[in-house]
């Protein structure tokens, strides 16, 4: 007769058996490639409607920073520049956007960053 402890062990070793493990960053590359190429899609849209409806003045003061979610982050290079883009975004801008972008919106978040170490002496 078999001993059933024996028998038991040899039905649990399939699960106990150490897994082979890949080392490679192949599918960390190929999740990067998609989420970049998604991302990379979704802001040319964005992009071009923003070209086509902000004043040329607060282009080249402003520039897209990401996206998380729905939210769409700008960051604008100075103060005025930043009061300007939000009043324009509360006063019908924001409604415009929406509908030629063709991706999720839900909020424009307008951030001050830095001016660039270049622009400085």
């Amino acid at each position: 007769m078999k001993d059933p402890r024996l028998a038991r062990l040899a039905r649990m070793a399939p699960y106990r058996r150490l897994r082979s493990f890949d080392p490679s960053i192949k599918s960390l590359i190929q999740d990067t490639k998609k989420r970049a190429q998604r991302d990379e899609k979704r802001f040319s849209s964005f992009s071009e409607a923003w070209e086509q409806l902000v004043p040329d003045k607060l282009l080249a003061s402003s520039k897209l920073v990401g996206s998380r979610g729905s939210t769409i982050t700008i960051e604008v290079d100075s103060s005025a520049a930043k009061y300007e883009l939000d009043r324009l975004l509360r006063t019908g801008l924001e409604t415009n956007l929406r509908s030629l972008y063709t991706g999720p919106l839900t909020r424009i978040k307008t951030k001050l960053g830095t001016p660039d170490q270049s622009e400085s002496g």
